[in-house]
């Protein structure tokens, strides 16, 4: 709908309303504009990420991918240093994502 349009509705609305009811409709004007400014001055939110990923601890991590006798924990940390799937939940706390870990190595995989 075009801003002249737009115009022209509003304009028909307020010729039609009931003069002890204009104050009313002022109010309703008021909560729209409020509604379109803060369209125009908050960004959008980006879309929130899936949390029912199951989360791996490392040892359940290198279980999965079949660590031994190749793969170590310290391969785990270094190699995943950075990448999407790996909650840092605190200095010491570590998990990760089972589906994009799995992506992840299957992509490693497919490079060699």
């Amino acid at each position: 709908m075009s801003p002249t349009d737009l115009t022209a509705q509003l304009e028909g609305i307020v010729s039609a309303t009931a003069p002890d009811a204009i104050p009313a409709l002022l109010g309703a004007l008021e909560q729209a504009e409020a509604k379109a400014w803060a369209r125009l001055t908050i960004p959008p939110q980006p879309p929130k990420r899936e949390t029912s990923e199951k989360l791996l601890t490392p040892a359940e991590a290198l279980a999965a991918i079949g660590g031994a006798p190749t793969r170590s924990l310290k391969w785990l940390y270094a190699c995943t240093r950075g990448k999407p799937f790996r909650r840092n939940l605190s200095r010491k706390v570590i998990r990760f994502e089972e589906r994009g870990l799995r992506a992840w190595l299957a992509a490693r995989a497919a490079n060699r």
